[in-house]
């Protein structure tokens, strides 16, 4: 008998650990999103939903907040407490602006006021009964983490009528805040019911539509919502900062890529405070013609195959800086020469211009790798897996070349000049303990600090000097002054 109870005991303790750790299993849900159907690599829809997301993020005091598209043909999106917003491609390209700005409001309204996170407690404690039940009917370890995995994730993503109500009237505001039209949120949820009918949406992810207050009710109070925010406007949100750009001779040959690169990047390092105005030498890259919607056994015979094209419409700003790019290859490792490098490195240097000031400067950013080889980007485009390389932070160059690393940290310095207004002192240099034998000279480093319970790099620092324990540095952007538990990690 007591043998028994130790056993149920060990057991229930096992379910619990295991339930435990699906809270990293649910907050991790959004990586698994991108793992099953994989980003969609389309420039111009990425673009659209970075430039109106990272607006209404600002507005939102979120601007920290990050956009993905995964690859689906539902009309869906999710929020997660660390600010990451997922939307699927049929989202992205199917509704207007202005529906979109209505969406990404949502759903920034339900990070904002805490929902999300809530969200994450009521999977662990679904995680933990369903573990705790098949425990108690026998089930051994795999079967107990099933059981965890699957009420935890049921659980995820269903939000109250009340919470849901809150993330409607603070998706209208927001939307509104940046000069969307808030009559138009009520065509959000018509597009809904025309797919799902007009009671509780049921779709195969969990998320925005998931489990909703009846389509029509909502939308008779979005409506509503609209009329009165028409009559009372909310306060606007200044225009962003205007980047005209340029190319060294240098780097003509990323003609096709910079452009929408670029925009990307800044529109995302800025929180939405600059934006990279259209030029005709830059043509938008068209979507990869090899890229459809995932098969569906249960769409109809006539339902379309393939994904809308989207037009990118930037919001009002005049040129406010002038920017010029220049990538060359660099001596790797911070050697002597080119030919004494081991290894290949590229620096991407961006000068820029404020008209308004006059005030200028360089913002410089450099790849390396430790093998020899070409580095100019050609045919980057050409794979469908490019915009994941470019967007996941995680891939040290795209199509085997290192502009796009080199450019995406100097982007970053260029942002805190943006969000400063003006350049940032940056010349005193710092040091620090620091142990990686793959570390050396030109690496970067991200200074990363957790504070309420949110994980984000601080600072980013250029090793000028390393002797195997203490790294010296020169902080590219954000602070010189380091905590106790400040992390120290490589950036691919």
């Amino acid at each position: 008998m007591i043998s028994a109870m130790m056993r149920m005991r060990g057991v229930l303790l096992l379910a619990t650990l295991l339930a435990v750790a699906g809270l990293a299993h649910a907050g991790d849900y959004a990586q698994e999103l991108q793992q099953k159907f994989g980003l969609y690599p389309d420039f111009k829809a990425t673009l659209r939903v970075q430039v109106i997301g990272h607006r209404l993020a600002l507005a939102a005091g979120l601007p920290q907040a990050s956009f993905q598209i995964f690859n689906n043909r539902e009309l869906n999106a999710m929020a997660f407490p660390d600010g990451r917003i997922y939307l699927t491609s049929m989202m992205a390209t199917l509704v207007t602006d202005d529906e979109l700005a209505f969406v990404l409001g949502h759903e920034l309204t339900h990070i904002k006021e805490g929902h999300a996170r809530n969200q994450i407690s009521k999977a662990t404690g679904g995680a933990l009964l369903g573990a705790i039940i098949v425990a108690a009917l026998g089930g051994d370890a795999g079967d107990i983490r099933t059981g965890a995995d699957i009420a935890g994730g049921l659980t995820y993503g269903h939000y109250s009528r009340k919470d849901e109500h809150r993330a409607d009237e603070g998706g209208v505001r927001l939307m509104s805040q940046i000069g969307y039209d808030p009559l138009k949120a009520a065509d959000a949820m018509q597009r809904l019911i025309d797919k799902y009918g007009r009671g509780d949406a049921k779709t195969p992810i969990l998320g925005w539509f998931a489990s909703h207050p009846d389509s029509q009710s909502r939308k008779d109070r979005l409506m509503k919502l609209g009329d009165q925010l028409k009559e009372k406007p909310a306060p606007a949100l200044a225009d962003p900062r205007g980047v005209t750009l340029a190319l060294d001779p240098s780097a003509l040959h990323a003609r096709a890529w910079l452009h929408p690169f670029l925009s990307i990047m800044l529109v995302h390092t800025t929180g939405g405070r600059a934006v990279v105005l259209p030029d005709a030498d830059y043509p938008m890259p068209p979507m990869p013609a090899d890229v459809r919607l995932p098969a569906d056994d249960n769409a109809k015979k006539d339902e379309k195959a393939t994904l809308n094209d989207v037009a990118v419409v930037l919001p009002p700003a005049q040129p406010r800086y002038t920017v010029s790019v220049a990538l060359t290859e660099v001596p790797a490792g911070g050697a002597a020469s080119l030919a004494e490098a081991q290894g290949t490195a590229v620096e991407a240097s961006l000068v820029w211009m404020d008209a308004v000031t006059g005030m200028g400067g360089v913002c410089a950013g450099i790849a390396q790798r430790k093998t020899r080889g070409p580095w100019r980007a050609q045919d980057e485009l050409n794979d469908p897996a490019a915009l994941g390389k470019l967007e996941d932070g995680k891939h040290a160059n795209l199509e085997g070349t290192l502009e796009a690393a080199a450019l995406r940290r100097a982007a970053r310095v260029f942002a805190e000049v943006v969000r400063a207004d003006g350049p940032v002192d940056h010349s005193v240099p710092v040091s620090f303990k620091f142990k990686n034998p793959n570390l050396r000279v030109n690496d970067a480093l991200f200074v990363v600090r957790k504070s309420k319970n949110v994980v984000e790099p601080v600072a980013e620092v250029r090793v000028t000097a390393y002797d195997g324990k203490t790294v010296t540095g020169r902080v590219l952007w954000g602070t010189h002054t380091f905590k106790r538990n400040d992390q120290f990690v490589m950036v691919p």
